[in-house]
């Protein structure tokens, strides 16, 4: 599934691999794929990791490259490739990469870390207490 965001690409660009969508819920789609590949925003990232996803960040700007680099970093995605570097070659070995058991292992690990830390609770706790 490709979700178009900003791009021009239109819903005929599909082929029997690939179907090009509008936009779709994140918790919908990520809970459904073995790996994900997207521009690295800060949202994105948490989504596709709270799902335990492994992760390939092609990012574009703004804080993108920041999450690309800590996403393999902490060993659940491969390096980052900008969005402007991305061949097929590049696409080919990260899909590789992005099926490893030791990425989904990780991946699967960070999940549970993101899913018992109560992160907007906490948030509002601390907040709460100033």
């Amino acid at each position: 599934m490709l979700a178009k965001g900003w791009a021009a690409l239109p819903a005929e660009a599909s082929t029997g691999d690939v179907h090009v969508v509008e936009s779709t819920p994140y918790d919908w789609l990520f809970s459904r794929c073995n790996g994900l590949i997207h521009h690295g925003g800060a949202g994105t990232t948490h989504a596709g990791l709270r799902w335990g996803r492994p992760t390939l960040v092609c990012p574009v700007f703004g804080d993108q490259p920041f999450w690309g680099h800590m996403v393999e970093r902490i060993g659940v995605g491969p390096s980052p490739i900008p969005l402007s570097r991305l061949n097929v070659d590049l696409l080919k070995a990260a899909l590789r990469e992005l099926q490893s058991k030791s990425l989904q292992d990780k991946a699967v690990a960070l999940s549970k870390n993101i899913q018992m830390e109560g992160g907007a609770q906490t948030a509002a706790d601390l907040i709460e207490a100033v």
